[in-house]
């Protein structure tokens, strides 16, 4: 359970800066008060369950491909409000207070924990809308990446 940054008092801020949050600490979930925590979507309990492409791997093979793959999560600067369907159950606020402190929580503990090399870029001036997301000039080479030799 990621906290720090991905606090409630210290997540909401972040709208305020472009700047990758990186202060988190991963403390042990309060399985009293959240029982679910770590059943999926939000974790691997339960996960061979469910139908679905993950159900036929093991979880060291789904951790091993997240590690290995190059991933950029693109998180929205403002996107730091409860709106438009957000997700406040207790396996997700286990995870952070925002969306954008989710993506940085998630980012911070793959890299630092799992050993990925993966990156964030924060997309200046756009909350949890898709439009803004992928019509933004610095997110073009990011989904469409060109090689440097031909």
């Amino acid at each position: 359970m990621p906290v720090d940054d991905a606090l409630p008092e210290n997540a909401v801020g972040a709208w305020k800066t472009e700047d990758v949050h990186k202060a988190f600490t991963f403390g042990p979930a309060d399985v009293a008060k959240c029982a679910n925590y770590n059943r999926w979507p939000a974790g691997f309990e339960n996960r061979t369950a469910v139908n679905g492409y993950t159900a036929a791997i093991t979880d060291a093979q789904l951790t091993k491909q997240l590690v290995e793959r190059p991933v950029t999560y693109l998180l929205g600067q403002v996107d730091t409000l409860p709106l438009g369907g957000f997700d406040s159950s207790c396996p997700a606020m286990a995870q952070g207070a925002t969306r954008r402190a989710r993506g940085e929580a998630f980012a911070a503990f793959v890299t630092t924990k799992l050993g990925a090399k993966h990156q964030i870029q924060i997309v200046p001036e756009c909350g949890h809308n898709d439009r803004c997301m992928y019509t933004t000039d610095s997110v073009f080479p990011v989904i469409f990446p060109t090689s440097a030799k031909k």
